[in-house]
């Protein structure tokens, strides 16, 4: 009899209903990304980041270390975006992602460290996050004050 958890390799997510949209956020909660990694779609009414993402899942897993791995979170049925104290000429920097929540707009909203937003009009939900490539060592748990 084997005793071992089964490791996560790597997540792929879907969410169309937003009382998911919590869970989902607190999954790529302390993301990193690249300004020069979010790109808008409009022709095909899409928005996708890549995620520098802390691995949440694995935090009590007592066979894995703190990890880190690329994510694609990808926005489907968007109508517009609009950003907020994200400076676009500097593409080298990076936003530490704090939640993704949905108001009554229909506006999902980014909100990042340092007041820096994104909001995006859609039409219905249809959020995706598709892990790709190997986990690398965090070195530290992401901590907030």
């Amino acid at each position: 009899m084997n005793d071992t958890k089964p490791k996560i390799d790597h997540l792929k997510i879907q969410v169309n209903d937003p009382e998911d949209l919590e869970l989902f956020s607190s999954i790529i909660q302390d993301s990193l990304v690249s300004i020069k990694d979010i790109s808008y779609f409009p022709e095909e009414h899409r928005f996708i980041l890549i995620l520098n993402r802390f691995c949440w899942e694995k935090i009590n897993d007592p066979f894995s270390n703190f990890e880190r791995t690329l994510s694609a979170l990808i926005l489907n049925n968007v109508v517009s975006v609009q950003t907020q104290n994200i400076n676009f000429t500097k593409n080298y920097c990076l936003l530490n992602l704090l939640s993704l929540s949905l108001n009554h707009d229909h506006e999902l909203l980014l909100t990042f460290s340092g007041k820096a937003t994104i909001k995006i009009h859609i039409q219905k939900l249809s959020c995706y996050l598709d892990d790709f490539g190997q986990t690398w060592p965090a070195w530290t748990i992401p901590v907030h004050y």
